[in-house]
């Protein structure tokens, strides 16, 4: 298994996601955010200051250029 996301992804919340319908700050629909962590579930910090975490079912990648690798 390969995991889709990494550290330093730029991502959205999918509109086909539970958490885009909420339209909270803690979910933000057209606010794009980073990849921070990568945990139990993929953490997301928000460009508006926010963080929350979420299963990859629920983001979509905008750019993949990483901010650092880990090896």
């Amino acid at each position: 298994y390969i995991m889709k996301f990494k550290i330093g992804d730029r991502v959205r919340i999918l509109p086909s996601s539970k958490y885009w319908k909420t339209g909270d700050s803690n979910n933000p629909q057209n606010i794009t955010g980073t990849v921070d962590k990568i945990v139990s579930g993929i953490c997301v910090m928000w460009d508006n200051n926010r963080h929350n975490t979420y299963s990859s079912k629920d983001l979509e990648i905008v750019s993949e250029e990483a901010l650092y690798e880990i090896y």
